[in-house]
């Protein structure tokens, strides 16, 4: 008598089929119709779903079997040293305060329940969706995790704390390390979602798995790159604590820098990060931070602004909105900003003062928004013959004196 096959067996069966595949070789054209006005996610999650149907025709599998799972799809790209890097954090459903507010523990929530056991396809990004190509796929049982469930656990508990405090408003995606809270950037209306504790309102937010869990489900999920995060987060305080009050001069000799030039101090700043460092930080290669620094002058004035760049003419030139950007993922991201202190004998060597690591405010993010959609419309008024000189979004003293003082 023959075993029947498990679902488990099964979508072994199907992974190995797809692997390697462009979703235009396994897409069934007869099925156009349904694909109009979706997201390119939604097609591919509806093709991998269509073709895992027919694969369980295929092998009889029983009906009242069900699969108790849910499909995912997370696009990769190479990174500059040739790494698969995950490109987009995936988005699980919408931020539902009450029901957070009602289950104490996520493990009680509709949002476990859907999101426990998930099959997930890694795919190599592409601009037409139809010709990604499929990398791997494999089930992820969260249940099954004992590491990963207790950090999940963890999260969800700093996001519900912050409810109680009255600081829903504040949510943001650094908060917390693999189950994240975005804010719904289509919402252009002010804020209008009551919280209890705390007469602000807020703005709808998603919740979503954030790009370095993914990655670490990428990585056969390998708990070691999670550790080494909490590590890096740690030295890079350390690090610069090692530093504070050593005066530019000092840090010169040092690192053997020879004379003054206009990028020292955030070329210093990375010299410290990487003193001992497993990791290699820089402006271009590093995925899961941001970093910039300030100097303030005797009177604590901030001397100089924050200027944002990533690949901005590119973006801007770009077809994509604000919401699509890559400037908006890169704002989203944790920031930690070193701080200088001018020295009352000499201006031009300032001292390390502190560093503040940083999440940056929906109002913050606003205003980058106006800024940036600004910009793009200027942009569009240009001649495609003309060159145009690189653009910058900058940080206004104000906003970093804001940002730093909620800390």
């Amino acid at each position: 008598m023959n075993t029947p096959i498990t679902s488990d067996d099964l979508l072994f069966i199907f992974s190995q089929k797809i692997e390697n595949k462009k979703i235009s070789d396994i897409f069934k054209k007869e099925n156009f119709d349904f694909f109009l006005n979706k997201h390119k996610n939604e097609k591919i999650n509806a093709v991998i779903d269509n073709n895992l149907e027919q694969e369980k025709k295929r092998f009889n599998f029983p009906r009242k079997q069900e699969f108790n799972f849910s499909i995912k799809n997370c696009q990769l790209e190479y990174s500059k040293n040739d790494k698969l890097v995950i490109k987009n954090r995936i988005k699980i459903k919408k931020f539902e305060l009450n029901e957070m507010i009602l289950n104490e523990s996520l493990f009680k929530t509709n949002f476990w329940k859907n999101n426990k056991n998930m099959f997930i396809v890694f795919i190599k990004k592409n601009t037409n969706w139809k010709n990604a190509k499929i990398i791997k796929s494999k089930l992820i049982k969260l249940e099954e995790n004992i590491k990963l469930k207790n950090i999940l656990e963890n999260d969800y508990q700093i996001i519900r704390n912050k409810i109680f405090l009255g600081k829903a408003h504040e949510l943001a995606e650094g908060d917390t390390k693999f189950l994240g809270v975005v804010r719904d950037q289509k919402i252009k209306k002010k804020p209008n979602l009551i919280q209890p504790h705390s007469d602000k309102k807020f703005y709808p937010r998603t919740l979503i798995f954030k790009n370095h869990f993914m990655q670490i489900l990428f990585d056969e999920n390998n708990m070691k790159n999670d550790e080494n995060t909490t590590q890096i987060e740690k030295s890079i305080k350390k690090n610069v604590l090692n530093y504070k009050n050593k005066s530019i001069a000092f840090l010169m000799e040092e690192f053997q820098i020879n004379k003054l030039y206009p990028k020292i101090k955030e070329d210093i700043f990375f010299r410290i990060l990487n003193v001992g460092s497993a990791v290699e930080f820089n402006n271009e290669e590093n995925t899961d931070f941001n970093f910039y620094t300030i100097t303030l002058n005797n009177k604590n004035e901030i001397n100089n602004k924050i200027k944002i760049n990533f690949n901005l003419i590119q973006q801007l030139k770009n077809p994509k909105n604000w919401e699509e950007s890559e400037t908006l993922k890169e704002i989203e991201k944790t920031s930690f900003v070193l701080i200088y202190k001018e020295s009352e004998k000499n201006k031009l060597n300032p001292k390390i003062l502190d560093i503040k690591k940083i999440n940056f405010s929906d109002d913050t993010v606003d205003i980058l928004r106006e800024e940036y959609k600004k910009m793009k419309e200027e942009v569009k008024k240009i001649s495609k013959k003309t060159r145009i000189k690189e653009k910058y979004l900058y940080l206004d003293n104000e906003i970093v004196k804001k940002e730093l003082r909620d800390i």
